[in-house]
């Protein structure tokens, strides 16, 4: 069953898409997808890579093209030609898509085509590609919809907003679910500030983003305004504070931080609004899906769908299961992340793991917000760094690191107390979401 068999099911005067000013149905969205099969029925079978600067557009294309296409590589819009031909020739496409009709010459009569053959289409995407060149996952429907749910009574209304790149996998999948429940999706674009007017000016409901995200918005305000009635985090660890500042702003909604990757796709959801998953998951898995720590203390995941490529393949063990290279530690009855084995600080051969670090700074009345990164020292190898946005404007900033550096001593071993404190005004978020760590 491909993508565009959902539609017809859905309510067909429900507006699916709000983009800018525009509205559009899931009739008027019915109707672009059939004209872009005919349009691009040149591509089947083919191997295609998706770059389109339009969200709308891009949403349009691959929901048309699954089930045409061999493979449709997923590829955001702002990366660079160099980038792009590298990660094509990995990906073994044949075709490149920059450019779509307009939505008005869409909605011409299309010429007759004959009927193609359906095909299994292959979803890749790039991983982000913050430590190295990106890695290709392979994807199939079956395993990017394994935990999107149809719509029911109390989800009719749902008005999500999309906050990641459609392109990733969190976007994509906040993508999906809309499809596959005929929920809206408020399309937004711009900077930060665009961003949290178009979610204002379309009631948004629902939302999913990163804790740094939901940190800034909540910085920001405005959305205290709404009404949520489904707040997600997912793509890196959520600590206590930020849950405590949701659940208070947002009592009545759903929190849940969801476990997913582009690698694994969705392993797991939490909905219990503490941080961490229980214990006893490790015994008993969860949704179908098998856990496990590694002799590293990295968390362990099997599942019956899983993606494919060699990534995936190199970091499977001899019993099927996947290192995520996600450190955890077990704190009473739960498992918390520490963060990625990739992004620990090396101070003098200690390991430091900077969500940590961060933690335990944002449970500090007067720090806001929080970034922690490493600064390269000749002597022991890195330094801990960390920029600071402040709840209220002091004048004294020597006095104030000096109270901020005590406070840390109180908690932290020496070697995670931070050698380096900047005030900031904000924190910077990547095309992810994400604290960016790099110094």
């Amino acid at each position: 069953m491909n993508l565009s068999a959902y539609l017809p099911e859905l309510e067909q005067s429900k507006t699916l898409f709000i983009d800018g000013d525009e509205t559009v149905t899931v009739s008027h969205f019915i109707e672009r997808v059939n004209y872009l099969k005919g349009f691009l029925s040149h591509l089947h079978n083919k191997n295609v890579v998706v770059q389109l600067h339009s969200d709308y557009d891009f949403i349009s294309a691959i929901v048309a093209m699954d089930g045409i296409c061999k493979s449709m590589f997923l590829l955001p819009a702002d990366t660079d030609d160099q980038l792009r031909e590298s990660l094509s020739l990995d990906a073994k496409s044949d075709f490149l898509l920059r450019e779509l009709p307009s939505i008005n010459e869409s909605l011409k009569p299309q010429a007759s085509k004959k009927s193609l053959n359906e095909v299994d289409t292959n979803w890749i995407l790039a991983t982000s590609g913050t430590t190295g060149k990106p890695k290709l996952i392979h994807h199939n429907i079956k395993s990017l919809l394994r935990t999107c749910k149809k719509t029911h009574q109390n989800s009719n209304n749902n008005v999500w907003a999309l906050l990641y790149q459609p392109q990733r996998y969190a976007g994509l999948q906040v993508v999906l679910q809309v499809i596959v429940a005929g929920n809206t999706l408020v399309l937004t674009k711009g900077i930060f500030e665009q961003q949290v007017k178009s979610i204002m000016n379309g009631q948004t409901n629902c939302l999913s983003a990163t804790p740094s995200m939901w940190r800034k918005l909540l910085i920001n305000g405005s959305i205290k305004k709404l009404h949520f009635k489904q707040i997600t985090l997912g793509g890196e660890a959520v600590d206590s504070n930020i849950l405590t500042n949701l659940v208070k702003e947002f009592p009545s909604a759903r929190v849940v931080h969801i476990y997913a990757s582009t690698e694994a796709g969705v392993g797991f959801v939490v909905k219990d609004k503490q941080v961490g998953f229980p214990l006893q998951w490790l015994e008993t898995g969860v949704d179908n899906v098998e856990l496990k720590l590694s002799v590293n203390n990295t968390l362990l995941l099997k599942q019956k769908i899983m993606p494919k490529g060699n990534e995936i393949d190199n970091r499977l063990d001899i019993d099927g299961y996947f290192d995520t290279e996600d450190v955890v530690e077990i704190n009473n009855d739960r498992v918390i992340f520490l963060g990625r084995d990739s992004g620990v600080i090396n101070v003098g051969g200690n390991k430091v793991h900077p969500e940590e670090i961060e933690s335990i700074l944002r449970g500090f009345d007067l720090i806001a917000d929080v970034r922690v990164y490493p600064k390269k020292n000749p002597m022991i190898g890195q330094l801990v760094a960390a920029d600071i946005v402040l709840t209220e404007s002091f004048d004294n900033h020597k006095e104030i690191k000096k109270q901020i550096t005590g406070l840390c001593k109180e908690y932290l071993p020496l070697y995670k107390v931070p050698n380096i404190i900047r005030i900031v005004d904000s924190i910077s978020l990547n095309f992810n979401g994400k604290v960016e760590r790099k110094s």
